[in-house]
């Protein structure tokens, strides 16, 4: 029987083991500022938002400023320069999509209640979403062929992708505040949206059915899913803490508490009193990694081992390890057909003592022939007169004996 899609961030499973911290020199300069890593551009403007896809670098600013990148061609600008609205109108959020065609194209979310679409390299403008309501995250199917929004609404909206532009099929509501943050399974047949109220909502695509959802202490402000065959999602707080979350059958969950390293002049943990804002998550391509960034700086790894853990457990009672048999005793062989099949560890003794036994068996057929080719001469009977001495000095019966 299927779990109840309502739930709640129970710490009932330990998906990680351990966590390190790297110290980076990065700030959180704007609120809504979430999958911020590190800065790899020198920009003339202050960016509030960035991302990274398919070989493309952008990076977005709070007056509608914008700069891509091309990685993979050497690091070439493909776009600097502003993409329209009034000034005041920040990009929230930037993403990176592969269409339905092959093209690469980036959604531009932006205040002014749009979603700006873009082809890449080019930056040839391809098409202007317009929402009704400022969007905070945008995010493209895997195979390209939907759009999932979440913006200054309770409502999520999920748009279906044209040649030309992309048409509203579909709205779903869970939350009772804002959504900040939403993105589709590796699979692409679920997505997710974080709200600001805490509440974490996860829709099946082709049904429309509510597969989960669950309610944090405080705003969930992004989410992941982990590449599979890595069924895992991430959400995190505003502060200190991420849910890892079992996408497969949604009952069972882990809490990371994400806190920077106390000072190196100072022992003990760092205080639970001062609180550390978490700027973004990202799992490693693998899935096997969790980065968790921070807002002095700090980036935590926490490395995941649910799949292998659940492999090897399936491993063992496939293929149950075989024990090895006790010895037998040194004058008894157990007979072929109640023989037990020899563990690979001893099979090279019990092969050694076989060919001992040949041997051995040889050796009699050899004597045993010999033998019968050679029969031992018989010893002569003893003299006549002998015979006679040995009846005469015979003794006597025991009396005991004669009765």
């Amino acid at each position: 029987m299927p779990p109840s899609p309502e739930t709640d961030f129970s710490n009932s499973s330990s998906f990680t083991c351990g966590s390190n911290h790297y110290e980076r020199p990065t700030s959180i300069h704007h609120w809504q500022l979430r999958d911020l890593s590190t800065a790899a551009l020198s920009l003339s403007f202050e960016p509030n938002s960035m991302t990274y896809g398919h070989g493309f670098l952008a990076a977005g600013g709070l007056h509608s400023e914008l700069e891509v990148r091309n990685v993979r061609g050497g690091g070439a600008s493909c776009f600097k320069g502003n993409v329209g609205g009034e000034r005041g109108c920040v990009n929230n959020a930037l993403h990176v999509g592969k269409h339905s065609n092959g093209s690469v194209r980036l959604f531009v979310c932006n205040n002014d209640s749009t979603v700006k679409v873009y082809a890449l390299p080019s930056m040839a403008a391809v098409t202007t979403i317009r929402t009704g309501v400022p969007i905070n995250y945008a995010a493209l199917s895997p195979e390209g062929s939907s759009l999932v929004c979440a913006g200054d609404t309770p409502t999520v909206l999920v748009y279906t992708a044209h040649e030309a532009g992309y048409s509203l099929t579909s709205s779903f509501t869970e939350a009772q505040d804002v959504g900040m943050c939403c993105a589709w399974s590796h699979y692409g047949n679920t997505f997710a949206a974080a709200h600001q109220d805490g509440t974490l909502a996860v829709w099946d695509r082709r049904s429309g059915r509510l597969v989960a959802k669950m309610c944090a202490e405080a705003a969930a402000r992004c989410v992941k899913f982990a590449k599979g065959p890595v069924d895992l999602l991430a959400v995190s707080e505003h502060e200190d803490q991420v849910h890892l979350i079992d996408s497969r059958r949604w009952s069972s969950s882990d809490l990371l508490i994400c806190q920077p390293p106390p000072p190196p002049d100072e022992g003990g943990d760092a205080p639970l009193d001062d609180p550390s804002d978490i700027s973004g998550i990202a799992f490693t391509p693998s899935g096997r990694r969790l980065w968790v960034g921070m807002r002095d700086g700090c980036m935590g790894q926490q490395q995941q081992q649910q799949q292998q853990q659940q492999q090897q457990q399936q491993q063992q009672l496939r293929n149950p390890p075989t024990p090895l048999p006790p010895p037998p005793p040194h004058n008894q062989r157990k007979s072929a057909s109640h023989a037990q099949p020899p563990h690979p560890a001893a099979r090279g003794q019990q092969q050694q003592q076989q060919q001992q036994q040949q041997q051995q068996q040889q050796q009699q057929q050899q004597q045993q022939q010999q033998q019968l080719r050679n029969p031992p001469t018989p010893l002569p009977p003893p003299p006549h007169n002998q015979q006679r001495k040995s009846a005469s000095h015979a003794q006597p019966p025991h009396p005991a004996a004669r009765g």
